[in-house]
């Protein structure tokens, strides 16, 4: 039902979750069924799947506007504020990749959000134990992997809260292994607010996990309504920069880096404040922490003009690094003012660059051949006429997957092309090329809301589907080219693991091994037997991606276009051109102030000596 859906999918904040839409006389919804109960079983106690029959829940189908069958959502744990219904909601995400268990679960595995400590050294973990002022217990796991693994970060989520989860990896925390006495991996302590501890010794499973941490963990909390008066969730601590140059420096995107000094007792709510207004911009740039607490750290603030932070007058400090790549010789430049989220947000776009390309109906064909009609394009319409600092940003982080553009609602004859009927409305197109040679293209509108976070999802999902169907069409072309392999056996048991353990099609020979002409007709078998099987049954037809309404490029290359367009590298370079024309305007506005300032200091100079002069001609007069 429609209240179940709302209160077990929409509500809940501990677990992320996948569903397939159905109706029981949907054919291909009955195909996908095995598959879907596969990834149920593969991810219980990580993920959540479900199926919803619209026969039952039609209310649904109209709740999220669900035309095909079978549909495949996905739902992330946190519900959003919808900044146009002002009601925190769930926004859901199609899924268009590959409907095999093994996809689905990597997919829905790559979503899985993190609130785990990474425990390095001894002061780490003094740091992450005396940051505990709700007095919560903390589940510490040794491991020798190199990062998490979906099931600790699904518990994680699942006891966000409630218990603080926390990691050890071998390789760089030795020292905390042995004083945990860990001797063997992997290994879970468990170690309350009094600082006694309990070394778990079940089997590592979500199940036994979950009831061990339920044990020692705080009461669950009761569920959120998804209204407007919902408190906003928890953000995740600002992460620490551990390279400085190889992380901001040499780094192409653009970087907000906070000088901070968490550890002091005053600092503590000012710090709060910084993490939590940070953290509000939803990943708009790049951001992170150096944490002031040796001489390095003192003389990069130093360096990079946080000298207020650096000296102790100030708490912190905000420095952000220019988009382009080399920074060493660039300018940060400092934010000052009352720290918001709107004036945080406005500093960061002054300095977004500009990687949209504008199309209108005259150059919408050379816009479409982008990246060899292979790169997919995103196009804003609307009725705004500059492009705003939110879809800069869009641009800029997924300049790599996209090609951007923007499109004026007064141009009706694109909007007409694209079947755009309503604005501001953000369009998917993806080239699926034909065995006859053509390029049809999938239109995929986007139904969310236009805030960055939930088209960074959007983006990020479509992304990371686009990948995995490309390696699987690689896996696909690997397997066909691979020639079947022919093995000589002498026995009933070689001929049980050869033919019948293996299953499937098995093609015998039979040879005389005594005869003189073996060699000659077993090399000759070797190269014609695999001709017999020609690669066996051929797989199933893949699903295409975008299942929309296709439209022949053939159909939008008919103008003349009069109007050039410029491809991605020239919008980075004229990006970069503009950087450096305002990093010589700022030092000629600075030249020019020094030096009116230095002639205003010498007039005064030549004021004061004509004074002092006549003052001396009035005392020789008396």
């Amino acid at each position: 039902s429609k209240d179940q859906f709302n209160e077990e999918v929409l509500k809940a904040t501990d677990s992320i979750w996948m569903i397939t839409f159905f109706t029981p006389d949907c054919a291909p919804c009955q195909a996908l069924e095995p598959e879907f109960n596969k990834l149920a079983t593969k991810l219980a106690g990580i993920a959540k799947v479900g199926a919803v029959d619209l026969q039952a829940a039609q209310e649904v189908a109209k709740q999220l506007g669900i035309q095909q069958l079978p549909t495949i959502k996905f739902f992330a744990h946190e519900p959003e504020l919808n900044p146009y219904t002002k009601v925190f909601d769930k926004t859901a995400v199609d899924y268009k990749g590959p409907r095999t268990a093994k996809k689905m679960a990597d997919f829905l595995t790559a979503q899985l959000p993190t609130f785990i400590t990474v425990l390095e050294d001894a002061a780490g973990y003094s740091h992450f134990k005396s940051d505990n002022s709700e007095g919560l217990a903390s589940a510490i796991l040794f491991s020798s992997k190199e990062e998490s693994s979906p099931l600790y970060k699904a518990l994680s989520l699942q006891f966000k809260d409630r218990l603080r989860l926390a990691e050890v990896r071998t390789a760089e925390g030795t020292e905390l292994a042995g004083e945990f006495g860990v001797d063997t991996l992997p290994t879970v302590i468990l170690e309350k607010s009094d600082g006694t501890r309990v070394q778990y010794d079940g089997t590592i499973g979500a199940e036994p996990l979950a009831d061990f941490f339920t044990e020692y963990a705080a009461a669950a909390p009761e569920p959120k309504e998804t209204n407007a008066q919902q408190k906003a969730p928890q953000v995740a601590p600002l992460a620490e920069i551990p390279d400085f140059e190889a992380t901001v420096l040499e780094s192409e995107d653009i970087w907000l880096v906070a000088f901070t000094k968490p550890e002091e007792e005053k600092c503590k709510e000012e710090n709060d404040k910084l993490v939590k207004t940070v953290n509000d911009l939803h990943g708009l740039v790049k951001a992170g922490q150096v944490v002031l607490n040796d001489e390095a750290s003192v003389k990069l603030a130093t360096d990079w003009t946080a000298t207020e932070a650096a000296s102790g007058e100030a708490c912190y400090q905000i420095a952000l690094f220019p988009f382009g790549p080399d920074k060493a010789d660039a300018d940060a430049e400092i934010f000052s003012g009352e720290l918001d989220v709107k004036k945080l947000q406005e500093f960061v776009f002054e300095s977004v660059p500009s990687l949209v390309t504008p199309v209108t109906s005259q150059n919408s064909d050379q816009f479409l051949q982008m990246g060899d009609f292979s790169m997919p394009k995103l196009i804003l319409f609307s009725k705004k006429t500059e492009i705003s600092g939110t879809y800069k940003s869009l641009a800029m982080n997924f300049r790599s997957d996209f090609a951007f553009g923007f499109a004026s609602s007064t141009d009706t004859a694109l909007a007409t092309r694209f079947q755009i009927t309503t604005f501001p409305k953000l369009l998917l197109l993806i080239a699926q090329p034909t065995e006859d040679g053509q390029v049809n293209f999938g239109l995929q509108p986007y139904n969310g809301a236009l805030n960055y976070q939930q088209m960074s999802l959007f983006c990020k999902s479509i992304a990371m589907q686009l990948e995995m169907m490309k390696n699987q069409g690689q896996e696909q072309e690997v397997k066909k080219e691979a020639p079947a392999e022919v093995v000589e056996v002498s026995t009933n048991d070689e001929m049980y693991e050869a033919c019948a353990a293996k299953g499937g099609l098995c093609v015998i020979a039979l040879l005389d091994a005594t005869s003189e002409t073996h060699g000659a007709n077993l090399e000759v078998l070797t190269k014609e037997m695999p001709k017999l099987v020609d690669g066996g049954i051929d797989p199933p037809a893949q699903e295409e991606m975008i299942e929309e309404e296709e439209f022949d490029l053939s159909d939008l290359m008919g103008e003349e276009i009069d109007s050039g367009i410029p491809s991605k590298e020239d919008l980075i370079k004229q990006a970069e051109k503009e950087i450096e024309e305002e990093k010589a305007r700022k030092k000629r506005e600075a030249e020019e102030a020094a030096e009116k300032e230095k002639a205003e200091k010498s007039k005064k100079d030549k004021k004061k000596k004509k004074k002092n002069k006549k003052k001396k001609e009035l005392h020789s007069d008396l």
